[in-house]
This record gives structure tokens, C-alpha cells and sequence, in this order.
């Protein structure tokens, strides 16, 4: 003696090719709602960051390899493998180069998560080991900006 229930009808006509085309071209959800949005931040947060306050590295090196770690998450399920590496191979360089965190270490658990999602699970493992590693690299910029490039460059004031 329940009542019946029906099922919502399923989108029809213009939505549904509209949500098709995006499931076929997810290159384009992935730019309007992840590296776009994450890129335009990374560059806004660059005016009140760390960025140029490295005396050993001008700024734009800084700004680029955080745009390259957000812009490439545009094609994270459309080239994977390529696009998590770039986005180790820019966070590894921003180890290397002492530059501090920001908000484009963000892209690092997205593409963690991706290439888990996506990927094949012993290149998943991988890339959460490689993740994880990051995760304690990340401190080695961090601590260097604040004991070691900080002071100094509070001392020049």
C-alpha cells in the first residue's frame, strides 16, 4: 500500500548532448573548474607571497613553475602520465630551487588522486609514495625561506 515512486526523467535534448560532449572532452572540465580557477589564484597570490623575495632566483622562475603545476591539471585525466609528471618534475624542481610553498601545492593531491582514480594501481602506488615523499620535501624550501632567505633579506631593510 506504498505510493508509487517514479524516477526523474533523464535530461533530454540539449543537456544531454551538452553533458556528453564534456564526458568525451574532459580536458575542458578540467580547465573551467580546476587549472583555470587554481592558475588564476596561484597568480594572484603571487603579489603576497614569497615569489621574488629568493635573492638567488628571479621571480618569474618562481611564478612559472607554479603555472606549469596548475596549467598542466587541465589535461590530468586527458594525458596522465604526462601531466603528473610535469606537476613531480616542477614540484621536485621547486625543492631543489628552494622556492617555498604556495597555493599551487595543491596541484600535487589532485594528481595524486587522479592517477590513483585513473591510473593503473602500480603506478598508482607510485605516485602516493612519490606524493608522500613530496609531502616531506615541501619542508626543506619552507624552512630554508624562513631560517635562511627570510632573515637575510629582513637584515637589507
Amino acid at each position: 500500500m506504498g505510493a508509487a515512486t517514479t524516477s526523474p526523467a533523464p535530461p533530454s535534448g540539449r543537456v544531454e548532448r551538452v553533458l556528453a560532449f564534456l564526458e568525451r572532452h574532459p580536458w575542458i572540465t578540467d580547465a573551467l573548474f580546476v587549472a583555470i580557477p587554481l592558475s588564476l589564484l596561484t597568480f594572484a597570490a603571487s603579489r603576497d607571497s614569497f615569489y621574488g623575495q629568493n635573492p638567488l632566483l628571479p621571480g618569474w622562475v618562481e611564478l612559472t613553475l607554479s603555472l606549469t603545476m596548475t596549467g598542466v591539471l587541465a589535461l590530468r585525466r586527458t594525458l596522465l602520465l604526462p601531466a603528473a609528471m610535469t606537476v613531480a618534475g616542477a614540484a621536485l624542481l621547486m625543492v631543489v630551487l628552494l622556492i617555498p610553498p604556495s597555493i599551487q601545492i595543491v596541484a600535487v593531491p589532485i594528481t595524486v588522486y587522479t592517477v590513483a582514480k585513473f591510473g593503473s594501481p602500480k603506478i598508482s602506488r607510485a605516485f602516493l609514495g612519490l606524493g608522500l615523499a613530496g609531502a616531506v620535501l615541501v619542508l626543506v624550501p619552507y624552512a630554508a625561506n624562513v631560517y635562511w632567505i627570510g632573515p637575510a633579506s629582513a637584515r637589507r631593510r
